[in-house]
């Protein structure tokens, strides 16, 4: 959890082919708003974290 506290800037994002529940609430845990989309080839799902000026963007599906 520590790692994206200190690794993503405030207006930031994450994303990620991991789609694990212990990923999603560390991300919720470090201020990020949590998506989960459609994965690429044999993956179901992937998890993008959007925080700061990202979020209303997320929130509009300007973000896909």
């Amino acid at each position: 959890m520590q790692f994206f506290t200190n690794a993503v800037a405030p207006d930031g994002m994450v994303s990620t082919y991991a789609c694990r529940m212990s990923l999603k609430r560390a991300l919720e845990r470090c201020n990020f708003a949590i998506r989960v989309r459609a994965g690429f080839k044999s993956k179901r799902n992937s998890t993008l974290g959007v925080r700061g000026v990202f979020v209303a963007m997320a929130q509009e599906n300007t973000i896909s």
